[in-house]
C-alpha cells in the first residue's frame, strides 16, 4: 500500500474518532468552517468554478462566487457528519416532506426498486431515512482508493444497509441477486463513468451510468428518485418523487439512452433549484479534463 495511503488513513481515522465525541451541530459546523476557509485555496477549487461557469454560463461573478461557498459548506458537513449517520440524533434532523407515502408501499411489493439520488445535501442520508422506515437498502458505491478509508466508510454504512457492494463484477453479482430476490437497491447517479452511456447533461453530453437503465430493463423495476436538501446546518428535507415513467419500444439500446437521459434530467432539475449543495468538484463532462489543475 501508498505510503500517502497510510497518512491519509491516520488522519481519517484520527478525526473520525475524534468527530464521534462531538455534538452533531458542533462537528457540522467545524467541516463546514473548514471546507469554506481552505477549499478555495485548493487546485480542485478552479476544476468546480470552471464547471459551474460552463454548465451556468449566465450568472453573475457574484452568484458564483456564493454557490462555490455554499458548495464548500454543504460538503464540508458532509464529511464531517459521517461518524453521526448511525445515531439517533441525525435521524431526528430529518423531515420527509413529500412521498413517504408513496415510497413505503414499493418498498412493500416485493418487486424490484431502484432508488437513485446524486450528490446534493448529505446524499448518505437516503439509506438512512429507508433503514428508518423500516426497510434497509442494498448500495451500490464507487470504492475508495485508499482501501483503509474504504473500509472506515463501509463500517459507518454497514448498521443502515442490507449490503455494500463496490461497482466492479463481484458488485454486479451482489446487485443481480438482490433485483432476483426483489430486494431494494439504492445508488448515486450522477457522477461520470467511463463504462456508461453519452447523455446530455446541463446541455453538455457526459459520459452516465447506464446500470440503472439496464436493471430496468432485464428486471422491470421501479426506478425512484429520492432528493436530500440541506436546510441550513444539520438539518434536512427528503422529497420522494413519483417513480420515473419509461416505456419500453423494444430497442434496447435507445430504451436504455431515454431511461438515462431522463435520470440526468431529473439530477440537472435538482441542481438548477439549488446549485450550492452540488458536487462541483467533479471531473464530470469531457471539458472538465482539459482544465488544468
Amino acid at each position: 500500500m501508498k505510503l500517502r495511503y497510510y497518512v491519509e488513513a491516520f488522519f481519517a481515522v484520527t478525526g473520525y474518532s475524534v468527530l464521534r465525541l462531538l455534538p452533531l451541530d458542533l462537528a457540522s459546523d467545524f467541516g463546514s468552517y473548514i471546507a469554506r476557509r481552505y477549499g478555495p485555496r485548493t487546485r480542485i477549487h478552479r476544476v468546480a468554478e470552471f464547471n459551474l461557469r460552463s454548465a451556468l454560463p449566465n450568472l453573475s461573478n457574484k452568484d458564483y462566487d456564493h454557490i462555490l461557498d455554499r458548495m464548500w459548506d454543504n460538503l464540508g458537513r458532509v464529511v464531517t457528519e459521517y461518524p453521526h449517520l448511525s445515531g439517533d440524533e441525525i435521524r431526528r434532523r430529518i423531515n420527509i416532506v413529500k412521498g413517504e407515502d408513496r415510497l413505503a408501499p414499493l418498498l412493500r411489493e416485493k418487486k424490484p426498486v431502484l432508488l437513485i439520488s446524486g450528490h446534493l445535501g448529505n446524499w448518505e442520508l437516503m439509506p438512512v431515512v429507508a433503514d428508518h422506515l423500516g426497510h434497509p437498502l442494498h448500495l451500490l458505491y464507487r470504492q475508495a482508493n485508499n482501501p483503509v478509508v474504504d473500509r472506515l466508510v463501509a463500517r459507518i454504512r454497514k448498521p443502515y444497509s442490507l449490503g455494500l457492494y463496490a461497482k466492479g463484477s463481484a458488485g454486479a453479482r451482489a446487485v443481480i441477486t438482490a433485483m432476483r430476490k426483489a430486494e431494494p437497491l439504492a445508488m448515486l447517479v450522477d457522477q461520470k463513468t467511463n463504462d456508461g452511456i453519452e447523455a446530455m447533461f446541463f446541455n453538455h453530453p457526459a459520459m452516465s451510468s447506464s446500470i440503472v437503465a439496464q436493471l430496468a430493463l432485464k428486471y422491470q423495476a421501479t426506478i425512484v428518485p429520492c432528493r436530500c436538501i440541506r436546510r441550513g446546518g444539520a438539518r434536512f428535507d427528503i422529497i420522494i418523487e413519483p417513480p420515473l415513467a419509461y416505456v419500453l419500444t423494444g430497442n434496447e439500446h435507445q430504451d436504455k439512452l431515454t431511461i438515462t437521459q431522463r435520470m440526468n434530467d431529473v439530477m440537472e432539475r435538482w441542481i438548477r433549484d439549488d446549485p450550492g449543495q452540488w458536487f462541483w468538484v467533479h471531473k464530470r463532462w469531457k471539458f472538465s479534463k482539459k482544465f488544468a489543475v
